[in-house]
């Protein structure tokens, strides 16, 4: 169902959202209308989670979540999105608004998704108790697979057959349409001749985190025919394989009570696990892993356990994600990986050395700095003066990609004493063989007038350059960035509030900056349109056309930012006549550091924008 933004509104207007979150999480009041409380979406023990009434919304400093009361009953509750607003509008004593046709349509399409990937289920799962499924039967057998666990992950069987389920579905009264919309079906290019997808195959049913079914993948029996092993279903409106990870409708409650998550390769690695007791354990979809799955990760715990080949191909596969994901690191969040170096994977580890043996490996799991140090040395072998130098480099660039500079510093930290003891173990024990450069945490908070026209404008920069490529802040950390920016322009503080809830209450689609400019109008927020329309801010960043494009300004502008920041605190530190050389010292170069990072940023960004004028 659809509902009309006054009524949502109105929803919002009636329903107290400390209320609604009091009945999960135990709030303490911090000031009027805000409260705060242990975080229900990830482990704490400081309460970083915050509830505010006046504004309506919920954010955690923590893990990074961020939504309305109707998101918080979705995630809570494991509601879909108008299951959740019929249960608030309840609460409020709301009666649920008369929909239009378009709209009762638009629901219809999605409710008759489920519908038929729930039949198309319930068909492949007959098949396997059929007499043309004997080799699918053996086959899962021999993988040691309980009738327990075949009803629980709702195995079934893929005839080899090109109309079975085509003629099936339509004979339960399903059009062709909406076959071939959820994928179950292709269309023969030329003569748009209908077939099965999957045909003599085992299939997996994928579910979404509510146990409904979205999406299928399927393993071939016979091995000698040139086509793919495993075969997942194309992306549907019910299905954006980014999105999902097999496994976590199940595994989702057990991880967060046994707070460790575990991530393999496939859907017979996840199935094996679960059977042995390891029912906290997921994949990703034909897909490496995203940056939407490693922040779904982290909510459930800090340290999600990667447990994957221990051959070349596997290492790789790990090092990459190591480096992909270590540059949005936060205080406390991480990752580990467990390797498995004799067997090819959980279920033969399981099956020749038993649980124990696999418990083991997962619980000796290497840390995120030890594994790259491992690969980084292995991958050099720093035999030579150029080979070490390169070999330091590298780890540098590493550990100053990481966005958070607490955790950026003391990555380089802990990278500069291990290259010094590596290459000079007989050197005296401190010595500063490879320095490092330092990252210290620009000051947010000093109370000064000193700069402050400058900071002022500054912000006003990113909070204009926020509407209009508002995309790019769905990322938590630079949402909680944008959640903590304050200015004395009351104007760019509500436009700042704004764009949050906007980025809250809208589908990624829909995040740009016209989606932005038209929740305004909805809004009645005309003070801040009238703003935004007439700004000349807008024309210092029209040329970013590309995702990279906007990635540069963002980051020229961070550095900006904190540039500033520190300057202002040199600027304190003389107006106190203090006399400390190791702060100024520190100061300076702290300065020299983040001016050198803002003029590299603002000349590539310069570079890339005037190029594709």
């Amino acid at each position: 169902m659809f509902f009309d933004q006054t009524f949502i509104n109105n929803l919002r207007s009636r329903v107290s959202i400390a209320d609604v979150v009091s009945t999960f999480v135990r709030l303490r009041p911090k000031g009027k209308g805000e409260f705060t409380g242990l975080c229900p979406f990830h482990q704490e023990k400081t309460p970083s989670f915050t509830v505010s009434d006046a504004k309506g919304f919920y954010h955690c400093f923590g893990c990074g979540v961020h939504g309305d009361v109707i998101k918080f009953v979705m995630e809570q509750r494991g509601l879909s999105y108008p299951e959740a607003i019929k249960d608030l509008a309840a609460q409020a004593g709301l009666a649920l608004p008369k929909f239009s046709k378009e709209s009762v349509q638009q629901q219809k399409r999605i409710d008759d998704s489920y519908e038929v990937m729930e039949l198309a289920a319930k068909w492949f799962e007959s098949n396997l108790h059929q007499t043309n499924a004997i080799e699918a039967r053996r086959y899962l057998k021999e993988r040691g697979l309980t009738e327990e666990t075949i009803k629980k992950f709702r195995i079934g069987f893929a005839p080899d057959n090109r109309d079975s389920l085509n003629s099936y579905l339509k004979n339960e009264g399903v059009v062709q349409n909406l076959i071939l919309a959820n994928g179950l079906v292709g269309e023969a290019e030329g003569t748009r001749q209908i077939y099965d997808r999957f045909r003599g195959r085992i299939i997996f049913p994928i579910f979404d985190s509510g146990g409904k079914v979205i999406a299928f993948g399927g393993r071939i029996l016979d091995n000698t025919k040139e086509v793919a092993k495993y075969l997942n279903s194309s992306e549907t409106d019910l299905f954006k394989k980014s999105y999902v990870l097999y496994g976590y409708n199940f595994a989702r409650d057990k991880a967060y009570k046994k707070e460790q998550i575990i991530i393999v390769e496939g859907y017979m690695d996840v199935i094996a696990m679960h059977q042995a007791g390891f029912d906290n354990t997921v994949a990703p979809l034909g897909t490496a892993v995203t940056e939407f799955h490693m922040q779904h990760l982290w909510k459930i715990c800090k340290d999600p356990v990667f447990c994957l080949d221990g051959d070349n191909a596997g290492l790789r596969a790990s090092k990459k994600t190591a480096e992909n994901y270590i540059a949005i690191l936060e205080p406390g969040y991480s990752m580990k990986f467990a390797f498995l170096k004799e067997q090819k994977d959980p279920d033969e580890v399981i099956k020749v050395k038993g649980v124990k043996a696999m418990e083991n490996i997962i619980n000796s799991a290497t840390n995120l700095a030890d594994f790259i140090w491992e690969q980084s040395l292995r991958d050099a072998n720093p035999t030579t003066p150029e080979k070490k130098a390169e070999f330091a480099e590298n780890l540098f660039e590493i550990a100053k990609s990481i966005k958070n500079t607490t955790v950026g510093r003391f990555y380089q930290e802990d990278f500069k004493k291990r290259v010094n003891d590596f290459m000079y173990a007989n050197k005296k024990k401190g010595s500063n063989i490879i320095a490092f450069p330092k990252m210290n945490l620009p000051p947010t908070q000093v109370k000064t007038s000193i700069n402050q026209d400058v900071i002022e404008s500054i912000k006003e920069k990113i909070i204009v350059f926020s509407t209009l490529y508002p995309k790019i802040f769905i990322d938590s950390q630079k949402e909680e960035f944008l959640g903590n920016l304050s200015s004395k322009n009351k104007n760019l503080e509500n436009i700042c509030s704004l764009v949050i809830e906007f980025l809250s209450y809208s589908s990624p689609e829909g995040v740009n900056y016209k989606g932005f400019e038209n929740y305004l109008i909805e809004k009645g927020h005309d003070s801040q349109l009238n703003y935004l329309q007439n700004t000349s801010l807008k024309e210092e960043f029209r040329h970013c056309t590309t995702e990279q494009d906007i990635n540069l300004a963002w980051g020229y502008l961070l550095s900006e930012f904190y540039l500033i920041l520190a300057e202002r605190e040199m600027d304190i530190f003389f107006s106190e006549n203090k006399n400390d050389d190791n702060k100024f010292i520190n100061l300076q170069s702290q300065i020299n550091a983040l001016r050198k990072e803002r003029d590299y940023n603002r000349r590539v960004f310069e570079e890339s924008t005037s190029n594709e004028i």
